[in-house]
C-alpha cells in the first residue's frame, strides 16, 4: 500500500464526509481536532483531494514549520502541486537582497495562482502580513514568446527590463537575460532552466531550453511564458515620483524639528535618489517600500485564490503570535519614522491582523487543532492511535499498514 492510498482511505471516512457537508452548508470555520504530525498532513491532503478544483492555502507558524508541512504533504498529494510561500524576512526599506530561493518560491506561487493552477500552498502567517501588488496588475505582467512568431527584439528587451530582469553578459541565474546578436537568453525564475530565443530579423526561428552551466542548448520548445522576475515590477513613475517627493518634504520638516536639519537633508537626499531610480526604471534594493504609491489598493495572498479553501494550523497559536507581531511592528515603524528612515506611507506595506481576518471571511475555513476548542462552526474529533514499535522489521510495519 502506498502512502497516497492512505489519503484515499481518509477521504472515505465518516468524519471526512461530515467535514465536507459542513463546508458545503457554510458551517465554518470548521474545527478538526485530534491530529498531529504526519496524521495531520495526510488529513489535509485528503481534504485537498476532495475539494476539486479549488486551490488550498495552509497557514502555520514560521518558515521552518511551513517547510516541514510542505514536505509531509508532498508524500500524500497526488492531484495538484504542493508549493511553499515563505516569509521574505527582509523589511521593504532594507537595502539588502532577500534570499533567491525564497523569492523564486514566492513567484512560483503567485504565478501559478494568477494562472488558475490548482495548488496546495503552505505559508507561514507572517508571509500574509506583507502587502502584494493587486492580482490583476500581476497577471498583466506576463509575456508569451512563440517559435515562428514575430516580435520586435528591442521592444522585447525593454519589456524584460520592465519586468525586473537584469541584463548580463551571460545568463547564469534566475531573473537574468543576455543578448548576443540575434540570440536572446532569458531565465524566468519559475523555470528550472533558461530559454534561448533565436531571431532572424523580427522572426523567432527557434526556442530551446539550455544548460546555464555548459550553455549548451537542449530540448526545443513551442512556446514560453515569461513572468515577472520580481513581485513588484512597476515601471517608471513620473507623477508618483512627485507624490513621493511631496510626502518626503513634509516628513523632512517634522524630522528637522525633532532631529535637526542634517537628518532632514539626509532623508531628502535618500528619497530623491530613490525617485530618480524609480523614474528611470532602475532596479534598487529598498524599492518595495514605495509599493503603496503605485496602486490605490494592495492585495494579500488571499486575494490570489478567490475561491480557495483556507486551512489554519493551530489558530490559537497564530492569534497569539499576531498580537506580538502587531505590537513589535508598530514600535519598529514608529522608530523608523522618528529617525527619518521611512515615509509615513510605509505602514501601508503591511496588513493588520484585523484586516486579514476580514479578508479571510470570504473563504471557507478549516481549523486544525490538537485539542478541541469552542468554535462558531462545525467540529469533528478524529480518533488516532500510535503504531507499535517495529524495531526496524519492515514486514511487521507493512502488515500493520495493510490492516488500515
Amino acid at each position: 500500500m502506498s502512502l497516497r492510498a492512505i489519503t484515499a482511505i481518509i477521504e472515505d471516512t465518516k468524519e471526512m464526509r461530515q467535514l465536507l457537508a459542513g463546508l458545503r452548508n457554510g458551517a465554518y470555520p470548521y474545527q478538526v481536532s485530534g491530529l498531529s504530525g504526519a496524521d495531520k498532513a495526510a488529513y489535509i491532503a485528503a481534504l485537498f483531494n476532495k475539494t476539486l478544483p479549488r486551490p488550498l492555502l495552509l497557514l502555520t507558524l514560521g518558515n521552518r514549520r511551513a517547510q516541514d508541512l510542505a514536505l509531509d504533504l508532498e508524500v500524500f498529494v497526488d492531484n495538484g502541486r504542493v508549493c511553499l510561500f515563505p516569509d521574505v524576512e527582509v523589511l521593504p526599506h532594507e537595502e539588502v537582497a532577500a534570499p533567491l530561493e525564497i523569492m523564486v518560491s514566492r513567484l512560483e506561487v503567485l504565478e501559478g495562482l494568477a494562472r488558475g493552477e490548482r495548488l496546495l500552498v503552505v505559508a507561514p502567517i507572517d508571509a500574509l502580513m506583507r502587502a502584494l501588488p493587486p492580482v490583476e496588475a500581476f497577471r498583466e505582467r506576463f509575456l508569451t514568446i512563440e517559435a515562428g512568431a514575430r516580435s520586435d527584439l528591442e521592444e522585447l528587451l525593454a519589456a524584460l527590463i520592465d519586468l525586473g530582469y537584469e541584463r548580463v553578459s551571460m545568463v547564469e541565474g534566475p531573473g537574468q537575460f543576455a543578448r548576443r546578436g540575434g540570440i536572446l537568453d532569458i531565465y524566468p525564475p519559475t523555470r528550472t532552466e533558461p530559454v534561448r530565443c533565436e531571431f532572424f530579423g523580427d522572426e523567432i526561428l527557434s526556442l530551446r531550453a539550455f544548460d546555464p552551466v555548459t550553455q549548451r542548448s537542449m530540448a526545443g520548445l513551442e512556446e514560453v511564458q515569461v513572468g515577472p522576475a520580481r513581485e513588484f515590477t512597476a515601471g517608471t513613475a513620473e507623477q508618483i515620483g512627485d507624490e513621493i517627493l511631496a510626502i518626503a518634504a513634509g516628513q523632512a520638516d517634522r524630522i528637522a524639528a525633532l532631529k535637526g536639519e542634517k537628518a532632514a537633508q539626509e532623508l531628502l537626499e535618500r528619497v530623491r535618489g530613490h525617485v530618480e531610480k524609480l523614474r528611470e526604471g532602475v532596479k534598487f534594493y529598498g524599492k518595495d517600500q514605495y509599493l503603496p504609491h503605485f496602486y490605490p489598493k494592495l492585495a494579500t495572498l488571499l486575494d490570489y485564490l478567490p475561491e480557495g479553501l483556507l486551512v489554519i494550523d493551530e489558530p490559537e497559536r497564530i492569534r497569539e503570535h499576531l498580537q506580538v507581531w502587531e505590537r513589535e511592528l508598530g514600535e519598529q515603524i514608529a522608530s523608523l519614522l522618528e529617525k527619518g528612515a521611512v515615509l509615513p506611507s510605509y505602514n501601508a506595506n503591511f496588513v493588520s491582523p484585523d484586516e486579514l481576518a476580514q479578508r479571510a471571511k470570504a473563504h471557507p475555513q478549516v481549523a486544525f487543532t490538537t485539542l478541541p476548542r469552542k468554535t462558531k462552526g462545525g467540529a469533528i474529533t478524529v480518533q488516532t492511535r500510535a503504531p507499535g514499535a517495529f524495531h526496524g522489521k519492515m514486514k511487521y510495519l507493512l502488515r500493520e499498514v495493510e490492516k488500515w
